[in-house]
């Protein structure tokens, strides 16, 4: 009898807490496991430390980059010199650069030239004067002299 009355009574559940109870089973369901979520942590971190040590690499790059423009001089004492080929202060002996022409300005149509210095590879892009221009045409740019930096298109 006492099964009777049960049946009777019954167990009703309201659509609320039937949505409660299968939300929670689909999100228990879903949660990853003890071990998928200590591999989710370890990339986590993995990530993290990538980060960190590419924002640590940008800064070093940044500092190389400092360092080859402001630490070579672009000069030499000549050669036949007690120093000859030895890197002297800015200015002062043998220039170490070289280049070329490299094209026109797409808007003015004028020359563009590129100088490179042959210690530490810095390059400087400027838009030559008519006397230079003439000066290149017939010697080149070996060992010519970095322009002023209001006249350059780029440099790195």
């Amino acid at each position: 009898m006492s099964d009777n009355k049960t049946a009777e009574k019954g167990m009703y559940l309201s659509e609320e807490q039937l949505t409660r109870i299968l939300t929670a089973a689909v999100n228990a369901a879903k949660a990853p496991s003890i071990l998928e979520q200590k591999e989710i942590e370890k990339q986590i971190e993995a990530d993290k430390r990538r980060n960190l040590l590419s924002v640590e690499m940008a800064r070093v790059e940044e500092e190389r980059i400092h360092a080859r423009k402001h630490g070579c001089s672009h000069s030499r004492y000549p050669s036949g010199t007690k120093n000859g080929g030895q890197n002297s202060p800015r200015g002062q002996g043998e220039w170490c650069t070289g280049g070329q022409l490299c094209g026109r300005n797409p808007q003015t149509g004028a020359e563009r030239a590129v100088l490179i210095c042959t210690r530490c590879s810095w390059t400087w892009i400027f838009e030559p004067t008519v006397p230079e221009l003439e000066f290149i045409q017939q010697s080149g740019m070996m060992g010519m002299a970095p322009p002023p930096t209001e006249r350059l298109v780029s440099e790195g």
